[in-house]
């Protein structure tokens, strides 16, 4: 008959067994997170690959969600008072805060009636797709636009709120508005839409793409200057230089 294992030989080999498998199995330190505005999600998600988790969502949203105490790394936002905003409610290094590039508003259409586009949003009838101005930067621009030029009453019955950037582009790109305005950026990366009408940038404030680091992730820094220079933010259709027409 075998003899039965004593018990404290039975508990110390589980004991072994279970901190063997610990030091095998120690997690490593989880991917940088990095909060990304809508608008410029997927160039950053192609440009740092798996070496991060990137969420997406407008500028606001993201800095109100930081604010609030959401984990975060490291932030892109495509709105320079979105990235005030935070750095004065939180505790970012702003010599960490980096401008990536500047962005334009554009007209656009979807690719079937681009060849049958003769005129501007102020000739030709139809329904604009805009951003929410009082929740994204986009809206906020377009706005501006439309005020400082005095046609936001004349436009306004035909406005189409669309949310975020990538929302507005989807807009029309199914055809759901006659034209809508978005990011230079935007219907650059649109195969589905066409670029009618540039407007003009001196009748809205700069629309700069900013990175900042906000966490303390030991890569934070690595990934804030890959931000930099593994995204081609040129190709995207972001300008270089000044923000100027």
């Amino acid at each position: 008959m075998a003899r039965p294992f004593p018990a404290i030989y039975i508990l110390a080999t589980s004991m072994s067994l279970v901190l063997s498998a610990g030091a095998g199995c120690r997690e490593e330190s989880p991917r940088p997170r990095v909060h990304v505005a809508a608008s410029v999600a997927a160039l950053v998600e192609a440009g740092l690959g798996d070496r991060v988790d990137v969420s997406a969502a407008s500028s606001f949203a993201i800095v109100r969600q930081v604010i609030a105490g959401m984990p975060a790394d490291v932030v892109v936002l495509a709105d320079p008072t979105a990235m005030d905003q935070l750095v004065a409610r939180t505790d970012i290094d702003v010599s960490r805060r980096r401008t990536l590039g500047w962005n334009r508003l554009v007209v656009v259409v979807p690719v079937s009636k681009a060849s049958s586009f003769d005129g501007t949003l102020d000739s030709t009838a139809g329904r604009i797709g805009i951003g929410d101005p009082d929740a994204t930067p986009l809206g906020r621009y377009s706005r501006q636009s439309f005020e400082r030029t005095e046609r936001w009453s004349a436009l306004r019955d035909r406005l189409v709120m669309g949310g975020d950037a990538r929302a507005v582009v989807s807009l029309a790109e199914r055809g759901e508005v006659d034209f809508a305005v978005v990011y230079r950026s935007d219907a650059i990366a649109n195969p589905l839409v066409e670029i009618v009408e540039s407007i003009d940038p001196s009748t809205h404030d700069a629309i700069l793409c900013e990175v900042a680091i906000v966490g303390r992730h030991p890569d934070s820094m690595a990934v804030h200057d890959a931000i930099g220079t593994d995204v081609d933010w040129t190709a995207a259709g972001f300008l270089d230089g000044d923000p100027s027409p």
